[in-house]
């Protein structure tokens, strides 16, 4: 506006003005004035020569003087316009270099040097093994990892502040530490947290090599999180900054907020998952079976985002339990389609910190928080972009009845997860241990297997998944309560599967079944926090879990 201002303000100066001072209104006050005057003044003014023509000229001199000025400053300032232009382009540029920069320091200065990403959870030297028992990171395998595929799954852990130095830690996370160890012929986790955990707040017989504890150190985490998603939109430094405090509150204030940006880890910690063909994100209150004999290839191979759900088909989203994503540029880019995680990112900030704020001034503790979960809008943008395969697949148990007794235990016995029915027998662990086969295979058969064709369908925004926007549910009622269909997403068209189970998954004439792994969900809010629920006498990798507690196995 500035720069067209000026040039009509040239144009009025240059043909305009000196137009209406050639035809000055002197020359007719000669013929037309009506106070009299000498005709030597007349000729005079009309030839130009007396003292009160050479006012305007000068005038007009100065006009066509200024205007010049005006069209050298109009000409700066287009020039200064495009430097900004090209700066901005520029600064952006230096900024993701910068940022890629910064995470390769970071990485050597946090992980010292480790091969895999990550500080290994390993008996230190010297250890003296306790009764409990150690995990083993065996898998039963021929071969250590796979060789073709490998998965990195992202845990952010932050602790809430407290007035104790130490963070308290889930009394369960030994037990996920250790079954996680069984599927490291496929999957490495990443545990990244602020210093909250280290060798000497845990068990010292644990022992998982493809568990890596990542410290960002204090801090670090909405440092982490807010550099790498700004420097993907973009953003500059300013707005980068702005981010990183609002988070670094919201992750103080409230920890779980971390779990809002699941969709992004693959843009977030890409400087971990440089190696890998796949990435995810998963819960850390679950318990692992032999997840390499769940996971199939044509699951890695044929579909970009693969989601395990619990039998609840007709709920059409991606688990937070088990999400892994094809580790490829334009999967790794969703999340920018949701616009609380990318145009509207620091506007949501600025609205969880302006809340709880407020609540804090009421002196609240207790109240209800703005969580905007992948379940939403990322599922459903992820479900219509063009070139994105998405299998939605039966495969893990959940513990959700709170105020009644729960109808299934749970008993990991060598690395196999087992639901059996609660019954006033124990089963037999040793049929279970039977059962159980082998840990892994290379092959990547899976259990399931298709049978006929997928049979498409339409969603609906009712019947499921009431806690998210109306715009983002995608619903199959017709599909509720059927455990023998999976789903196949593309480009905005939705399919099930009928399958059948194959291998040996069940025992005890069918009251026990194996799965992919359990999530406590609901069961551990009746869980003493202190850890009263989980039995001194179990084994980290034998053991059962209940609506009770973690306990140790029964003797067969």
């Amino acid at each position: 506006m500035a720069a067209i201002s000026l040039l009509l303000l040239c144009v009025y100066a240059l043909f305009v003005l000196p137009t209406s001072l050639g035809r000055h209104p002197t020359v007719a006050s000669v013929s037309h004035s009506p106070f009299p005057g000498p005709a030597s003044s007349s000729v005079q003014t009309e030839t130009g020569t007396s003292n009160t023509a050479a006012a305007p000229t000068k005038y007009a001199s100065d006009l066509r003087r200024r205007a010049a000025e005006l069209h050298s400053e109009i000409s700066r300032f287009n020039e200064r316009e495009n430097a900004i232009v090209k700066q901005r382009n520029l600064w952006q540029t230096a900024n993701k270099l910068n940022s890629e920069l910064a995470q390769l320091k970071e990485r050597q200065n946090l992980l010292g040097g480790a091969p895999a990403g990550g500080t290994p959870i390993a008996v230190p030297a010297g250890g003296k093994a306790a009764a409990r028992g150690s995990s083993s990171s065996s898998s039963g395998c021929a071969v250590t990892r796979h060789p073709q595929y490998r998965i990195a799954m992202a845990l952010p852990w932050m602790s809430a502040v407290s007035k104790t130095a130490n963070a308290k830690l889930p009394p369960w996370l030994p037990f996920f530490i250790s079954t996680a160890s069984h599927s490291s012929l496929l999957v490495d986790w990443f545990i990244f947290h602020e210093g909250a955990l280290s060798a000497a707040n845990l068990p010292r017989t644990l022992h998982a090599t493809n568990v890596r504890f990542v410290d960002l150190k204090a801090g670090g985490m909405a440092s982490l999180f807010g550099r790498t998603i700004a420097a993907s939109l973009g953003l500059p430094q300013a707005n980068a900054t702005a981010i990183i405090s609002r988070m670094r509150y919201m992750f103080q204030k409230w920890p779980r907020l971390v779990a809002e940006y699941k969709p992004a880890y693959g843009s977030i910690f890409s400087e971990w998952f440089v190696n890998y063909t796949h990435w995810g994100y998963s819960d850390m209150d679950v318990v692992l079976g032999q997840l390499a004999r769940f996971i199939e290839r044509s699951e890695l191979r044929d579909h970009q985002i693969v989601t395990y759900s619990f039998g609840d088909t007709e709920a059409v989203y991606l688990r937070g339990q088990w999400t892994m994503h094809q580790n490829v540029q334009k999967v790794n880019e969703i999340w920018m389609r949701c616009k609380h995680l990318s145009d509207g990112l620091q506007h949501e900030l600025f609205q969880k910190v302006a809340w709880a704020r407020r609540m804090e001034v009421l002196g609240k503790q207790s109240y209800h928080k703005r969580f905007l979960s992948a379940e939403g809008c990322y599922s459903h943008k992820a479900a219509h972009t063009p070139g994105v395969n998405i299998k939605v697949a039966n495969k893990q148990f959940v513990g959700l009845t709170v105020g009644r007794p729960a109808t299934d235990d749970v008993y990991v016995v060598d690395g196999a997860l087992w639901v059996c029915r609660r019954e006033a027998r124990e089963p037999s662990i040793a049929a279970l241990r039977l059962a159980s086969g082998p840990g892994c295979d290379v092959e990547l058969r899976g259990v399931q297997r298709s049978v006929g064709q997928p049979q498409r369908f339409e969603v609906t925004h009712e019947g499921c998944g009431n806690w998210m926007p109306q715009e983002f549910r995608m619903c199959a009622v017709h599909l509720k309560g059927s455990d023998k269909h999976n789903l196949l997403l593309s480009e905005g068209k939705f399919f099930s599967q009928e399958y059948e189970e194959v291998g040996a998954i069940l025992a005890e004439k069918g009251r026990c079944k194996q799965g992919a792994f359990f999530h406590m969900q609901e069961w551990k809010k009746r869980w003493d926090e202190s850890g009263a629920n989980i039995d001194a006498k179990a084994k980290f990798d034998n053991f059962k879990l209940s609506q009770d507690g973690i306990h140790a196995l029964p003797v067969s």
